[in-house]
């Protein structure tokens, strides 16, 4: 890569590095970072559920799990996120 390239990722790494730390100054505790100062709505813990449950290898490898092992294995990957919302 050439230093410009070097300096793109230094300077990309070096703002959210700024960022984190910009943002973190009004967590308390552990459980205000982990929580989210238990302010968060329903609805963006649902969304985050479902973010983190789904990805671009998920949707590879669930599509091949189902049609070895049949809608059994589709249905009860969900369930997990039904139950949790």
């Amino acid at each position: 890569m050439s230093s410009l390239e070097w300096s793109l990722v230094a300077i990309t790494n070096g703002a959210i590095i700024a960022f984190g730390f910009w943002y973190s100054r009004g967590n308390r505790s552990s459980a205000d970072w982990f929580l989210g100062g238990r302010s968060l709505p329903w609805w963006l813990i649902g969304l985050s559920m479902y973010a983190t449950a789904i990805d671009s290898s998920d949707l590879v490898a669930d599509s091949g799990a189902t049609y070895t092992l049949g809608m059994s294995y589709f249905v009860a990957n969900w369930v997990g996120i039904l139950v949790g919302w």
